[in-house]
């Protein structure tokens, strides 16, 4: 659902649309999807429709709100995993995360990875999530970042968001099969290596 006056919308300057996408961006609340419900609901809050509606608007809410449709793509969804990797990843390299959002990414992390692998239903995504961790990161951050580095502070921090985020993964996954943690794996991407041990980590001040 596109807001009201979609032509007003449309025809804001580009500067001010910019502005107002970077508030709704960094605050929109991520509907997180009903466990245990047969078809999958989705709790309070607005609909990937919603989201793809508002996109619609100009070139501003387009892009701005991007990452957040990516983060929303349903769990029953084929691509789910590639496309919830790559929107947690802008999230962290552009500045868009806060503590509610960090705590709604983390919980639909946790949805994935406990979805029962049921036939007909959506599948269980911790293997996607570490396949995309594992093989699909690095290549994405090269293909998202272009030309830009990112600062030494940048990187930390967006390292530390990823981490947080895919920590469950660590729980169960990662220790049945003996492979590398999420940590190791985001490192590696970032080209981060010794200064991302856990112990280098900056605090997280969650805002919002």
């Amino acid at each position: 659902m596109s807001p009201d006056g979609h032509e007003l919308w449309a025809s804001l300057p580009e500067e001010i649309a910019r502005k107002i996408v970077e508030y709704v961006g960094l605050y929109w609340d991520l509907a997180s999807w009903v466990p245990g419900e047969r078809p999958l609901k989705r709790t309070s809050g607005y609909s990937f429709d919603d989201v793809l509606g508002c996109r619609r608007l100009n070139r501003a809410f387009a892009a701005g709100l991007w990452p957040v449709a990516l983060c929303m793509v349903p769990v029953d969804h084929r691509h789910h995993g590639r496309c919830f990797v790559e929107g947690v990843v802008r999230h962290a390299i552009n500045g868009m995360m806060t503590g509610d959002r960090y705590a709604c990414l983390y919980t639909c992390v946790y949805e994935g990875c406990t979805q029962p692998y049921a036939s007909g239903g959506a599948p269980n995504w911790s293997q996607g999530y570490y396949h995309q961790l594992l093989h699909v990161l690095g290549p994405m951050l090269q293909k998202l970042l272009g030309s830009r580095r990112l600062s030494y502070q940048e990187k930390r921090r967006a390292v530390a968001w990823m981490r947080y985020i895919f920590k469950y993964l660590d729980r169960f996954f990662v220790k049945r099969h003996g492979i590398k943690p999420v940590s190791e794996l985001v490192a590696e991407a970032f080209g981060y290596h010794e200064e991302a041990r856990a112990a280098d980590l900056p605090p997280i001040r969650f805002v919002g």
